[in-house]
Formats: structure tokens, C-alpha cells, sequence
């Protein structure tokens, strides 16, 4: 997003480094009912949506470790100086392909250690889907 494609007075009132990423940022989390709103300074967002040039590229995602490289990761982890709860959830989410959201605001009562699974519900997964992960 360039400043040019930002009314004057939306750059005076949030700066010109400011008013950009606040811009951006809101217009991409705008869902299609809010599109109509009102920006200070009584910018209407669809307005200002059609004069942001579009994103080019796709997201930049971080390498995979090599799977033969995992025992001795895990060795690492479990001898490093982290806070135990740090090591244990971090060795969690590795093997259970677990995102880190997740694995954080896991609670007990989403583990049947009878039936050895991980019930996550649905306001915690990407898809808001319930995922059972089956526990060894």
C-alpha cells in the first residue's frame, strides 16, 4: 500500500506509516457484511478497497525439519534449559502435528486417556472443525 492511494486526511489524522497498516489491516479483516463501514475520517472502505493496489505472491512458509533430523531435535529439546512445560508442549505439538494454538490452551478435559484420544473442538481449529487425535 502506498500513502498516494490514502486520502490526505486519513494520513493526517493515523501518520503516513501508521494510516497504511491500519488501512490494510482493517480491510482485510473486513467480512463482506462490514465492507460499507465508515473509516475515520469518514472514508467508506469500499472506496479506499478499490484504490489499494492488490497483494501479489503467495505467503512465505517456514521449511519443514528433516524427518531424520527429529531424534536428535528431540534429544536437544529435552536436555536445553527451557521451562519443562515449555519442552513438553513443544514435544506435544511435534508429534502430534498439533498447531501451536492448539496445543496452548489445551485443557484435561479434552483427553480420554481411556480411549487414548485428544478431542479439539471446534472454536480452536483453522478448519472449526472437531479433530480427534488419536494419543499413544
Amino acid at each position: 500500500v502506498h500513502p498516494s492511494h490514502l486520502p490526505s486526511s486519513f494520513l493526517e489524522l493515523y501518520g503516513r506509516r501508521r494510516g497504511v497498516r491500519f488501512c490494510s489491516a482493517t480491510l482485510e479483516r473486513s467480512p463482506p457484511p462490514h465492507r460499507y463501514i465508515i473509516i475515520p475520517p469518514f472514508t467508506p472502505a469500499v472506496a479506499v478497497r478499490k484504490v489499494l493496489p492488490r497483494r501479489r505472491g503467495q505467503k512465505k512458509h517456514h521449511p519443514a525439519m528433516p524427518y531424520g533430523e527429529l531424534p536428535a531435535f528431540l534429544q536437544m529439546l529435552r536436555a536445553s534449559t527451557a521451562d519443562t512445560v515449555t519442552k513438553l508442549g513443544l514435544e506435544f505439538l511435534i508429534l502430534n502435528a498439533a498447531r501451536s494454538g492448539e496445543v496452548r490452551f489445551m485443557e484435561w478435559g479434552e483427553v480420554d486417556t481411556e480411549k487414548a484420544t485428544w478431542t479439539v473442538p471446534a472454536s480452536r481449529m483453522k478448519a472449526r472443525r472437531e479433530h480427534r487425535v488419536p494419543l499413544s
